[in-house]
């Protein structure tokens, strides 16, 4: 194991923060630690506002941002390469957790678990910092990081999806994953409805009751969140990125993103 494949930090300058004001695909998993002031934090569709003892877990892929930080703001990070996660078999420990991780990966921690995780990052450091057979020590730290996060969700199972949460809910959660999945290639009402098993009046009856959001906004706000991470962060072409996300042409394209943001995409990667 190389440590190489995985990053700490607590160093976030205003101008790294600035910078993911605007929406950023991670392509490594992600715990934060926040340990003073307050965020609103989005994660693919959904934002969070958190708080000091707040952790979130982020998975490979997921598109982030954030938004009104207060002046004070500090968080600790451990990074993980994805495919350092899958040589370590890491995500093990929380499996029977994964879908209640992915539907709440934000988590507010007591003082005394606050207090157990935020420990580990100066012994991480030590450990990193240390050039000859650091590897084991390293693992079997970040091992007690995860299975200590389990263990948060196992103490906390009022977070799982419940048999008798209103079927509205359980809608909105089901067309959240679909929207995720799909959104590249399916962007229309009728393809979500179909997978979701119910009408197209149902589903966006109920979307809509469960969240305050249309189902189109919804899929719009995904699709526009990836375009804008790759104009922002990646050397593509604008047409390149059209065809990314399945687009008939850079002109579609650019009607789309005009249509949401009130910007061209070149006026967009250029900060107009």
């Amino acid at each position: 194991m190389e440590t190489t494949n995985i990053e700490l930090r607590s160093d976030f300058t205003d101008e790294w923060l600035y910078a993911h004001q605007k929406p950023y695909r991670i392509e490594w998993g992600a715990f934060l630690f926040v340990t003073e002031g307050e965020v609103n934090l989005t994660v693919n569709l959904f934002e969070y506002h958190l708080k000091a003892n707040d952790v979130v877990i982020i998975l490979p892929g997921s598109i982030i941002y954030h938004r009104n930080k207060t002046t004070v703001f500090e968080v600790q990070l451990i990074a993980v390469k994805p495919q350092f996660i899958r040589d370590l078999q890491f995500i093990q420990a929380i499996v029977p957790y994964l879908e209640t991780v992915k539907e709440n990966p934000v988590v507010s921690l007591n003082d005394e678990e606050a207090a157990f995780f935020f420990d580990y990052f100066p012994l991480l450091k030590r450990a990193m910092s240390n050039n000859s057979n650091s590897s084991r020590m390293v693992e079997s730290m970040l091992m007690a990081v995860l299975y200590g996060m389990a263990e948060v969700y196992h103490k906390n199972r009022n977070l799982s999806i419940s048999p008798k949460v209103r079927r509205s809910n359980e809608i909105y959660r089901f067309l959240r994953q679909n929207i995720i999945k799909n959104y590249k290639q399916e962007r229309k009402i009728g393809f979500y409805a179909e997978q979701t098993c119910v009408t197209a009046k149902h589903l966006t009856t109920a979307v809509k009751e469960a969240s305050g959001r249309s189902v189109a906004d919804l899929i719009a706000s995904m699709v526009i969140a990836d375009a804008k991470s790759q104009l922002k962060y990646s050397d593509k072409t604008i047409a390149q990125i059209a065809d990314s996300l399945n687009f008939p042409d850079a002109s579609f394209f650019g009607k789309y993103f005009k249509k949401h943001t009130g910007n061209s995409p070149k006026e967009y990667r250029e900060g107009k």
